[in-house]
């Protein structure tokens, strides 16, 4: 799940049973874009000038797509079993979670693969690396659900520990708002917890309504009379897509 510059929202997942793809939300909740990718799409992120990058999650590849939505093919073929979540940095560098492989993978903005970012995390039988999230230093975060934990890694992939644990429950995808505050979606307790820029523990964020929720992204959009932006809230599979102020629990 992503959310662009102009606060529409990209929600990737099943669109029939075999098929995926994604879809293009505005603002305001109205389909601009459905896109049929042929492969499981897990997640999709764009770049700076519209380009829309999704995950093949069984074929561990990603392909881009024009802004308008328009099929550019393989942009980086990629060693994964499994190829997860996708967040993009400033420059255009891509970072992918390989589920099964235990490593977050980068890739450069012209698609050359750059190997693994960060390697060596646990997997288990049905868990493994979930989401990954950029602070605004560009420090690397990893949701593992296999010990339940959101692991901090600075720009040069270099381990800086345990960032949060407390609360967490198959932490699946996340995101940051204005004030460097971590948002995690949590799949096994369906709750969205909240983070401050130490890793403090806010306690959970959202509760009413959630079911198996598995992304999170923010709007930089504000709502009126909102300061920040709201935060979108997606479940396993896509059958909803639920939106929360930034200051309450989720309506």
């Amino acid at each position: 799940m992503h959310v662009d510059s102009a606060g529409n929202v990209y929600v990737a997942g099943y669109v029939e049973p075999g098929l995926s793809g994604f879809r293009k939300y505005s603002p305001g909740g109205s389909i601009l874009l459905d896109v049929t990718s042929g492969f499981r799409t897990d997640d999709v992120v764009t770049g700076s000038d519209g380009t829309i990058f999704a995950t093949d999650y069984f074929g561990g590849d990603i392909y881009r797509y024009s802004a308008a939505g328009a099929s550019l093919g393989l942009f980086a073929a990629l060693p994964l079993q499994r190829a997860a979540f996708i967040e993009i940095d400033s420059v255009g560098n891509l970072y992918t979670t390989g589920w099964r492989d235990g490593v977050v993978r980068k890739v450069s903005p012209s698609g050359v693969d750059l190997g693994n970012f960060i390697s060596g995390l646990p997997v288990g039988v049905s868990t493994g690396v979930m989401g990954v999230a950029l602070d605004p230093a560009e420090n690397v975060y990893v949701s593992l659900s296999t010990d339940n934990t959101v692991r901090k890694y600075g720009p040069d992939g270099d381990s800086l520990g345990i960032f949060a644990s407390t609360g967490l429950s198959d932490p699946m995808g996340m995101d940051f708002d204005a004030d460097g505050n971590l948002y995690v979606a949590n799949r096994g307790n369906d709750t969205i917890r909240k983070f401050s820029p130490t890793g403090a523990d806010l306690g959970n964020f959202a509760t009413t309504g959630l079911a198996d929720p598995s992304d999170i992204a923010i709007s930089p959009i504000p709502e009126p009379p909102v300061i920040a932006g709201l935060v979108m809230v997606m479940a396993a599979c896509v059958p909803w897509v639920r939106r929360c102020r930034s200051e309450a629990a989720s309506r």
